[in-house]
């Protein structure tokens, strides 16, 4: 398999060779979503509602809040 990845554009397309100098390409799917939002989300509902989401700890995510806002000055 071949993957080329436009990140300008947010596309993948995975391009499979199938013999005889021909390949099939298939267009997968990407989320476009502001990542960084979708980190700060997630990290909100678990400091403050207790919900079970994909950050992997509330230090990591106090970090992660921490270089956001030093990133941002």
């Amino acid at each position: 398999f071949y993957y080329f990845v436009d990140m300008m554009n947010l596309t993948v397309k995975k391009y499979k060779d199938i013999g005889k100098s021909k390949y099939s390409v298939e267009n997968l799917f990407v989320n476009k979503e502001d990542a960084l939002q979708s980190q700060l989300n997630s990290f909100i509902k678990y400091a403050i509602m207790n919900a079970n989401t994909h950050i992997a700890t509330l230090d990591g995510g106090i970090e992660s809040l921490r270089v956001a806002l030093e990133a941002k000055k």
